[in-house]
């Protein structure tokens, strides 16, 4: 699998986190679940190495954490979300990143 789209299926972190732990992502690149009802970043995010897009637009998720790993990440988004914490490792990754062309997190209660 190299592609995941599960757009509005009130999909939630418990389900996330699920899905990933069961199916063979070693080569997925983009991963979108916009506007779900996810929460939290998984800690299994983390081992997609292979990861070159991430959408979690329009979801609940309060904190960016558990994307430090994600090396070869080149899109971020995050917004329309309830994001008021970034966690130190994740704001490292973010300003550090080489490959990182992309980000937002319009739409936040960030302060």
């Amino acid at each position: 699998i190299e592609k995941i789209y599960l757009i509005r299926n009130y999909i939630d972190s418990i389900n996330l986190q699920k899905i990933l732990s069961e199916l063979d992502m070693s080569k997925l690149k983009i991963l979108n679940f916009t506007a779900n009802c996810i929460t939290n970043i998984p800690l299994e995010i983390n081992s997609l190495k292979n990861l070159e897009i991430l959408v979690l637009n329009n979801n609940k998720i309060k904190t960016v954490e558990n994307i430090d790993k994600l090396k070869n990440l080149n899109r971020l988004e995050l917004k329309g979300n309830m994001i008021n914490e970034i966690t130190n490792n994740s704001k490292d990754f973010l300003v550090n990143s080489t490959n990182l062309l992309f980000i937002t997190l319009s739409c936040n209660i960030l302060t």
